[in-house]
């Protein structure tokens, strides 16, 4: 389980990182916003954010939630249909989803 406050993966990242974060949340866009879609090579992705990494030690729902109240600050909250977290660990499986 990952309840480091920093990046131990050897990235270096002071906020959040791709591998030690441990929630991912992936943002579904509501239709006529794809231009908001990320282009990783031939592959087009929606927005992905992941945990703060000072929040690792904290549970799942504390985490989501806090993610949550963030986003609903961002600018993408207008483009967004719906929000399902992850585990880092575990990419299949959805662990929470929030309809806006």
């Amino acid at each position: 389980m990952r309840n480091d406050k920093k990046c131990t993966c050897g990235k270096r990242n002071k906020i959040f990182c791709p591998v030690c974060s441990k929630i991912k949340m992936v943002i579904l866009l509501k239709n006529g916003n794809e231009h908001l879609q990320i282009i990783k090579g031939d592959r087009v992705i929606n927005p992905v954010w992941y945990s703060i990494l000072k929040y690792n030690r904290y549970d799942y729902n504390r985490i989501t939630e806090k993610m949550e109240e963030a986003f609903r600050k961002s600018p993408l909250f207008s483009a967004a249909n719906c929000l399902q977290f992850y585990l880092t660990d575990n990419r299949t499986h959805c662990i929470k989803k929030v309809r806006l």
